[in-house]
């Protein structure tokens, strides 16, 4: 048997579990609504998230774990390689907004600047 409630509201939902005599527990959502319903219209029923909810709440504690758990990955990754010596063979370079404009040209392009 399937009973289809008007609206959502919590003194309609309330009112159709008062009538619900054998009614034991109470499957609903992470909405408020029934939650609200449940307590006065149901005192006795166990209140309980569906399978639905139960899922989606773990894929979202586990989502945040994991989002959690790649940033302090990758930021202790960026710690190391700063800390980590430029090997002999890889050539240093300065950002290209630090040099001043003498910097890095060519005695002959130092010399036709300066004219």
């Amino acid at each position: 048997m399937v009973d289809l409630l008007p609206d959502r509201e919590v003194e309609t939902s309330a009112a159709w579990m008062r009538q619900q005599l054998d009614l034991l527990v109470v499957s609903r959502d992470r909405g408020g609504t029934y939650a609200s319903a449940a307590a006065p219209g149901a005192p006795q029923a166990t209140q309980c998230a569906d399978r639905f909810h139960l899922l989606k709440n773990l894929g979202e504690a586990v989502e945040d774990l994991l989002t959690r758990h790649l940033s302090a990955s990758r930021k202790r990754q960026v710690e190391a390689a700063l800390e980590e010596p430029t090997p002999a063979w890889q050539e240093t370079r300065q950002p290209r907004c630090s040099r001043t404009p003498e910097e890095g040209l060519s005695l002959y392009q130092q010399d036709r600047l300066a004219r």
